[in-house]
């Protein structure tokens, strides 16, 4: 089922196509990615789009990495209606 996901407050360095593509895929399907439009010049998050098996765990979190830093992402999940 495709679905959306939102990362708030994702940092800047993480806002390239293929590290996004790259976050979808480690959930399900890579979609497409959709970027909110900025307000006075700042992006608060974006969102992508998978196709996930509903069946399996969704995690809430995943732990992203820049320069060996590591990030810790929330996962917001776009409601789903059936």
């Amino acid at each position: 089922m495709p679905i959306w996901v939102r990362l708030p407050n994702l940092p800047l360095p993480f806002w390239h196509h293929k590290v996004l593509e790259d976050i979808g895929s480690t959930l399900g399907k890579f979609k497409k990615i959709d970027l909110e439009k900025p307000q006075k010049g700042l992006f608060t998050f974006s969102r992508i789009c998978m196709e996930i098996d509903l069946r399996k765990f969704l995690p809430y979190h995943i732990i992203l990495k820049h320069k060996k830093i590591p990030w810790f992402q929330v996962l917001d999940y776009k409601k789903m209606t059936f």
